[in-house]
């Protein structure tokens, strides 16, 4: 599956958003809350079975969230 750049910026953004919450509020790490942030904040549509493939483009293309992205293994 080929994920948007726009989409991936738009995940990147939230990614940063949701670091420093975690680094200075205490927050913990949701790939639930950046969808919907992405969601809510965008407007962009894609399904929550997009979520791991954008998740990895995610990480290829900023290896540096590795250590907060945490991706559960395909199912199918």
């Amino acid at each position: 599956m080929s994920v948007h750049p726009t989409l991936i910026d738009a995940f990147y953004k939230a990614a940063l958003f949701l670091i420093d919450r975690i680094k200075n509020h205490g927050w913990r790490w949701s790939s639930n809350y950046l969808r919907e942030h992405v969601r809510c904040a965008t407007g962009l549509k894609f399904t929550n079975s997009d979520s791991p493939h954008i998740l990895r483009a995610l990480m290829r293309d900023h290896p540096e969230l590795r250590a907060y992205i945490d991706i559960k293994p395909l199912k199918r």
